[in-house]
């Protein structure tokens, strides 16, 4: 159940793309629930690599129980966003991540489904897929001095605004 819960967080992480594509500084928010008395925090997507028409975007996102400002999640949901022209991503969605060259195979990431980017009308497709990891893996990646991502054979590597981002976030995943 708690998977289901953190699989719609980063759902919802993910559907607000379209609005975030541009943006480039860490946008962190958290949103309280008083009907399921949770705290939703999220990174919301930045751009890791691509230009107009495609691209990659990273967020990341947690639960915590209550109105709180940090806590220490059952699990952080990492979320990809693969950005294409006239097509939808449709390969397996493997995600591997060296972080100071420790590896985390973090597996096949789930597909949360595509959509079409408005209002560009150049038929941009926004694939959404998602992951979840332990907050001491999810700490040690945002800790690295350097990250690289491989998604299927595509792979990418962090700049140090993005790395600080993820910093950012990871202080709140925290007792």
């Amino acid at each position: 159940m708690k998977f289901k819960h953190l699989t719609l967080a980063v759902a919802l992480l993910l559907a607000c793309a379209a609005s975030s594509m541009a943006q480039q500084a860490a946008d962190i928010t958290t949103k309280y629930d008083r009907f399921e008395n949770t705290t939703l925090i999220q990174l919301k997507p930045m751009k890791i690599t691509g230009g107009l028409y495609d691209g990659l975007h990273l967020g990341v996102a947690f639960k915590c129980p209550g109105d709180a400002k940090s806590c220490l999640p059952d699990k952080v949901g990492l979320g990809l966003i693969v950005t294409m022209k006239g097509a939808k991503y449709d390969l397996p969605g493997r995600l591997t991540v060296l972080a100071d060259d420790e590896r985390f195979q973090l597996g096949e990431m789930t597909n949360l489904g595509s959509t079409e980017v408005p209002p560009l009308g150049w038929h941009i497709i926004a694939t959404s897929l998602a992951v979840t990891l332990t907050p001491a893996d999810f700490t040690k990646i945002a800790k690295a001095k350097k990250v690289e991502m491989k998604l299927d054979q595509f792979e990418f590597e962090l700049n140090a605004d993005q790395k600080t981002a993820l910093y950012s976030i990871s202080t709140l995943a925290r007792p």
